[in-house]
């Protein structure tokens, strides 16, 4: 079970870009941002405060899945997901919310310390399943994400680094 909401959860931080666990506060944010890019998702609907609030009651109980918001200048913009599944990590969630000024290549920076902050709780895999016709494609192979399976409407893809050595591990500078 998660830890209470307010506790140090923060997973990176320096002085523009911070990303800590979401907070039960975050809820209407999430919800904005997810139905605002809804086509984007597999389940397309709109979700209701009902259902973000049944959703977030239950990603609690779940020890291996981390959602976090992601701010610039301690502003929220955007959220990443990671959760441990049987063979891997899968990245889920992730949304730019908010494109603000300052912030181009944050969600990225945000992204590699989040698979970071994954693997050094257990060095598995880290993938992730998104709709073919979703334009963020294109930025997971910018970040280091390959396709391994392509489905009818989806593709699953799974992040590379440059060392060919330990696939899945991120070297520490």
């Amino acid at each position: 079970m998660h830890q209470s909401a307010h506790d140090t959860d923060t997973c990176f931080l320096n002085r523009d870009i911070s990303v800590r666990r979401v907070v039960p506060e975050d809820q209407e944010t999430l919800r904005t941002w997810r139905n605002a890019h809804s086509e984007r998702f597999f389940y397309r609907e709109k979700i209701t405060p009902a259902q973000q609030r049944q959703w977030f009651t239950h990603y609690l109980t779940r020890d291996e899945d981390h959602l976090f918001m992601v701010l610039v200048k301690a502003l929220p913009t955007g959220c990443i997901g990671i959760r441990l599944l049987d063979d891997h990590w899968d990245l889920y969630n992730v949304i730019r919310g908010v494109h603000r000024l300052h912030s181009r290549g944050c969600m990225g920076t945000a992204l590699h310390h989040v698979i970071e902050f994954a693997i050094q709780r257990k060095a598995m895999p880290v993938q992730l399943k998104v709709l073919a016709n979703n334009p963020a494609c294109d930025w997971y192979k910018d970040n280091q994400f390959s396709v391994i399976k392509t489905e009818k409407d989806h593709i699953i893809m799974q992040y590379q680094t440059p060392s060919s050595a330990s696939p899945n591990l991120i070297p520490h500078s």
